[in-house]
Order: structure tokens, then sequence, then C-alpha cells
């Protein structure tokens, strides 16, 4: 690996080499072009939550040391289904598994735990909650391959999975709690998502919610590279979700939409779905 820091905007053959190792792993960086993006910085938000390290976006010598000698830390739920998404709550961490193997992690928000209150659709009382992701035992029930409208804002390519909350893409996704109680993902992820994950498939959410993020250290640079880890190459791929689906979750403590966000004009309506946008491929195998 190469050594010196980088962060967003750096450019070189050093950056296209990270953003491959990352790749490698299952992270996902973005175009391995060799220009340090978005991307590439929340795939190294991700590393930096796994280590326990302050999260700041740049790569430096304790980021390159544990890429070099990566370990994926156990999984939440060993003993539960060989597909399922696991979504750690302290980390701040969703790690997808396939066959048992880590096909995915990436960085996510959930909820913040602030109060807040909304109107539900077709109704007029507003009604007052806390921002919480609900631990437990959860299925993928419903997807939306577009934006979608929620009483709260726009959600971009949802897959429900507890009533109103979801997995789904967001322009920002902080490095803390943030969000209403969905889970926000990169929206790079967000446009394959729903290609590595089907309905019914099990999601489990699990740990304590904080303010600040916290993580045992999992990886030890002076530990050799990969020695008795789980593998990371030779996961096969899902068959895409489809998506037109029947019984639209009913939408309450949902995602919110800053002033900022602009989705497509024509999405606003509470269509089940749309196939209008670009779906992205996953990252390699």
């Amino acid at each position: 690996m190469p050594s010196g820091e980088v962060s967003e905007g750096s450019t070189g053959p050093e950056v296209a080499a990270y953003q491959a190792r990352l790749a490698s792993l299952h992270f996902d960086p973005g175009t391995q072009s060799g220009t340090f993006t978005s991307d590439t910085t929340y795939a190294i938000h991700t590393l930096q939550k796994m280590m326990g390290a302050p999260v700041s976006g740049r790569l430096g010598e304790p980021e390159r040391l544990a890429l070099m000698n990566f370990q994926y830390p156990a999984p939440l739920k060993p003993d539960a289904e060989p597909n399922r998404t696991e979504i750690d709550i302290t980390r701040q961490v969703m790690t997808l598994y396939i066959d048992r193997q880590v096909r995915l992690i990436t960085t996510i928000s959930t909820g913040s735990g602030k109060n807040y209150c909304y109107t539900p659709f077709y109704k007029t009382v507003r009604v007052c909650e806390n921002a919480n992701t609900p631990e437990g035992r959860f299925a993928y029930t419903y997807f939306v391959n577009a934006w979608h409208r929620s009483p709260l804002g726009q959600l971009y390519k949802p897959f429900y999975f507890n009533g109103g909350i979801a997995v789904h893409g967001y322009p920002d996704v902080p490095v803390r709690p943030a969000s209403h109680g969905c889970t926000r993902i990169p929206m790079r992820i967000a446009d394959y998502w729903s290609t590595l994950v089907a309905k019914g498939d099990a999601v489990y959410v699990i740990g304590k919610s904080a303010t600040t993020v916290a993580a045992p250290n999992v990886i030890n640079p002076k530990q050799s590279a990969l020695s008795g880890t789980r593998t990371t190459g030779g996961v096969p791929s899902v068959a895409g979700q489809p998506t037109t689906t029947t019984g639209a979750p009913t939408l309450g403590p949902v995602e919110s939409t800053s002033t900022t966000i602009a989705p497509p004009p024509s999405s606003s309506s509470s269509s089940s779905t749309s196939s209008t946008t670009t779906t992205l491929p996953p990252p390699p195998l």
C-alpha cells in the first residue's frame, strides 16, 4: 500500500490503489479512477468506524495499516439467516451478508433520538415521537425505485423493513445518528441496493443509540493480513429485486428532507414505483 495522507480531492495512483483495496474488502469507494471522491470518503468513514478511530474521512497511516491487515469483526448474528442485513446502531455501520459471506459494508446514519412532530397523510392531528431506529428482527417488505414522498419529505429508493422505516439513499450521511428512524446510506449504494437484497430477507437492528460513534478496536495492524478471517471473494450476486410490489407501508416516522434536496419533478406522487432512474452496478466481488 502507498504511504502518505490523502483526502477528498486528492488524485493519483496511490488513491487508485486505496480504492482497489477498499473495493476488494467490500467497501464501496466509488469508481476506482484515482480521484478521491465523496464516495471514497464514505468508505473511509466506514473503515474508521470499524477501527474505533476518529471519523475524519482522511486516509493516513493508521488507515493504511488497517487496510493492509484488515479483519472483519464477528457477525452480530452469526447463527442467523445466510442472507441478511445487520444494522449496527452503535458503530453506525451496516453489513450485508450473502451466503454468510460479507458482500457490502457501508456507513449509515440512523435515528437521532431527538423528539420531532409531523402530520400523517390524510390526518389533521399532529404526532410527536422520538427519532429512534427500533432494535429487533425485521424483513424487507416493499421497495420503491424512485424518490418516495412521506409525511416528512422525500426518500431516495427506499426499501422498507419496519412499517415506515426503510434503508434509503440520502445526499448527506453524517457520521453520527441524524435521521428520524430510517437508515440512511450513500446515494450511490442506494442505486443498486435493491439488486443485492430481496423482499423477505432478514434485517437485524442491533446495538444502542449514541450521540457519538464508539466501537471496539476490531482491527489490529500488528496482526497478519486476513489470517483466519472471513473470506472476501467468491460471493455470489443476487437477482435484482422487482420494482413493482403491493402492500405499501404505512408511512409514519420516516426520513426528513432538507430544503437543499431536489427530487425529480414528477416523483412526488404516491405511486408505488418508478423505473425511470438509472441503476449503478454494485462494486466488484
